[in-house]
């Protein structure tokens, strides 16, 4: 997949979508990997949410721990779902 990012959207943001498709993912750095999810900022910490059709679970981390590298405004990947299986680890 190739991911367009807006590294001046580095905030996130809390309100203002009217549906998921609307709603910001951002591209994010922790210390552990890269994650692509959607946030949201609770009690001062950041919790980051998959994909409801995935296994992944939220993440919650304090805002020190997390870098917000910018929204995710496009994207491109294969839809050859045969293809992109055989690609997986």
């Amino acid at each position: 997949s190739l991911l367009v990012i807006d590294d001046t959207k580095r905030k996130i943001q809390t309100t203002g979508w009217r549906s998921q498709s609307e709603r910001p993912i951002y591209f994010l750095e922790h210390r552990d990997g890269f994650y692509c999810r959607w946030c949201s900022v609770n009690d001062g910490m950041i919790s980051l949410i998959p994909d409801p059709s995935s296994d992944a679970s939220v993440l919650t981390f304090p805002p020190d721990e997390i870098d917000v590298i910018g929204q995710v405004i496009g994207l491109a990947m294969s839809l050859d779902h045969e293809k992109r299986r055989r690609n997986r680890p």
